[in-house]
């Protein structure tokens, strides 16, 4: 029998034509060490056979069938998203710190210029839908891009003057190695390609068109897709943020002048209260409340998991600006004290220039 150990694996090897794996462990245990059974493995020989002089020879057949049994390494996929909402760094930030704690995403890449998600995950784990769920629910509008290697483009086609045209064209665009499907309408004058755009480019089809035959190809134009959709509403409620705040800002900045304030402090509501600060918080309950809500909501999201966005730090400073006025207020209406000075100029001044920026 033979015996090697491995210290910096705390294990050891042996080789024994007799006695069972339990009274080994017994007897290192009685020498002062704690010993326990690992794997207890039989190796056959034949009657001319010598017994293994080295544990490696011992142990050879095991390994080999650990290492057959070794699991393969995960497959890996790439997930393209396009994610809407994305204003600075920090967005960028908190979508890779997030996403790359998930189980299942080996790397995230993140461009905040093209508004663009790269991500590198195990499709055994995760499934696209479920990653561009993952970004949605940081507050942020994400959508799985599909394969950008087939391009479709619409073209309009001028000069064509029978179906014989239209075969002209659709032939020389079926031999053209790179192009999938064809279709062309002789009565709209039009021309749909699909297309591989690593082989081919739009460029190149309407050389293509022009080369068959003396024909006018310009792109047509593009129906409005679901992004343009969203894109245009976004546009809408930056639009409307920005001038209902604007609505309550100007005479908010107004008040804040010390000729209007003479004058209007003059006329007490209750005392602590005069009208310009009833005014005020009027307006700034307003603001805060309605074009104040997609920074909320923005906030609140990004809160969920545990980080922060450019939007917790709008709505913390309107916030607590906001808040503060409010019971010092109530204070001094409850102490019959003279009316305070307030921050309720805050909401409105800061979130119409906020919302002016996003509309731009």
């Amino acid at each position: 029998s033979s015996v090697k150990v491995i210290l910096e694996d705390k294990k050891a090897v042996v080789c024994r034509t007799a006695g069972s794996s339990t009274a080994l462990a017994v007897e290192v245990e009685e020498l002062g060490f704690d010993a326990s059974v690992i794997s207890d493995r039989e190796v056959e020989l034949e009657e001319d056979d010598d017994m293994p002089d080295t544990p490696e020879e011992c142990d050879a057949q095991p390994e080999s069938a650990a290492l057959s049994q070794e699991k393969p390494p995960p497959k890996r996929a790439v997930c393209q998203l396009r994610v809407k909402g994305m204003t600075c760094r920090s967005c960028s930030v908190n979508i890779e710190g997030c996403l790359t704690e998930k189980p299942g995403v080996f790397s995230v890449s993140v461009g905040l210029v093209n508004e663009r998600v790269d991500i590198e995950y195990d499709p055994a784990v995760l499934m696209e839908t479920q990653i561009a769920a993952m970004v949605t629910d940081m507050g942020y509008r994400a959508t799985v891009q599909e394969d950008n290697s087939q391009g479709v483009v619409e073209l309009q086609v001028s000069g064509m003057t029978c179906s014989s045209c239209v075969l002209l064209i659709e032939h020389a665009l079926t031999s053209t190695p790179g192009v999938f499907k064809t279709s062309v309408a002789l009565t709209t004058k039009r021309c749909h390609v699909e297309f591989d755009s690593n082989v081919l480019g739009v460029r190149d089809i309407m050389e293509i068109i022009k080369g068959a035959g003396h024909f006018e190809v310009v792109l047509a134009a593009k129906q409005r897709s679901a992004d343009e959709f969203s894109y245009r509403a976004e546009i809408r409620k930056w639009k409307f943020c920005f001038f209902l705040s604007l609505i309550f800002a100007i005479p908010t900045m107004v008040f804040m002048f010390d000729p209007a304030k003479s004058k209007i402090k003059s006329y007490l509501i209750i005392q602590g209260m005069d009208l310009r600060i009833l005014f005020l918080w009027i307006f700034a309950t307003i603001v805060q409340i309605v074009a104040g809500y997609p920074f909320y909501r923005s906030a609140w999201n990004a809160l969920k998991h545990r980080t922060t966005n450019m939007d917790t730090l709008i709505m913390m400073a309107t916030s607590i600006a906001y808040t503060y006025s409010a019971i010092i207020v109530v204070v001094a209406i409850g102490r019959g004290s003279a009316s305070p000075d307030v921050f309720f100029d805050v909401p409105p001044t800061l979130i119409v220039f906020i919302s002016f920026g996003r509309w731009l």
